[in-house]
């Protein structure tokens, strides 16, 4: 998980901006902004679609990749014990990111060697450390792809004529709040030359924000709540009940 890291120390940030006139791409390799810097969950959030956007000064690859916020991960491996399946030891699983996504402009394989890839991390199998037992290691990325947090299939970035691209990212409906790392990498003959980064910040808006923020800060407060709230709907339904 290093290479996402220190990429966010190498790269500068583009704060917003467009593109303006044809001798805006020949001043910068390339130039890249969201759509949108924020992204509200509330009670009827469903999901989100990221949109990127960019210019290059000449013809090359693209590579987008989405990193969420970092986040402490333990996982069991299921014993089938007698017949009967059972949660096994607890395997830590250590910090990774809680969303990872990449879009490409053309196959992997087909813009960066292996060596490459693997310096810069670019695999969703290169998040979690390799000192983790495979089964569990595999079944974390599994459950995670299922979630629809990690991405194992590379999503398309369309470039237009050559020097104009867009990606969209789908944001699952348990996309976790935080600030996100969007960074775009330009390849060109199997080589990195440019690389920016875009931040995104995924908030809760509402009641929803409240009740979160209950939660992780005043736990007890915040079960106390759920037995108040839990004890009048159950008064108010036996009154209806009782009424009817």
């Amino acid at each position: 998980m290093r290479g996402w890291r220190n990429a966010l120390g190498l790269a500068a940030v583009v704060a917003g901006g467009a593109v303006c006139g044809a001798s805006a791409p020949a001043q910068m390799p390339m130039l890249v902004d969201l759509a949108n810097h924020r992204i509200h969950i509330d009670a009827a959030f469903t999901g989100a679609d990221l949109l990127l956007f960019g210019a290059l000064d000449q013809r090359g690859d693209v590579v987008v990749r989405v990193v969420g916020p970092p986040t402490d991960i333990a996982v069991r491996q299921k014993i089938n014990t007698g017949g009967i399946w059972l949660n096994g030891n607890r395997v830590n699983v250590g910090t990774v990111p809680s969303f990872y996504s990449v879009a490409t402009s053309r196959p992997l394989d087909d813009i960066a060697s292996p060596d490459l890839r693997r310096d810069l991390e670019l695999d969703v199998r290169y998040q979690v450390s390799a000192d983790i037992p495979e089964a569990h290691r595999a079944g974390f990325i599994r459950n995670f792809t299922r979630r629809g947090l990690y991405s194992v299939e590379q999503v398309p970035v369309k470039i237009i004529g050559g020097r104009l691209f867009r990606v969209t990212i789908s944001l699952p409906e348990e996309t976790p709040p935080g600030e996100y790392w969007v960074e775009t990498l330009l390849f060109r003959e199997g080589t990195l030359t440019h690389r920016r980064i875009n931040r995104l910040l995924v908030e809760r808006v509402g009641f929803e924000s409240f009740l979160f923020d209950l939660a992780q800060e005043r736990p007890a407060e915040y079960g106390l709540l759920a037995v108040v709230l839990a004890l009048a709907m159950g008064v108010t339904a036996a009154e209806v009940f009782r009424r009817v």
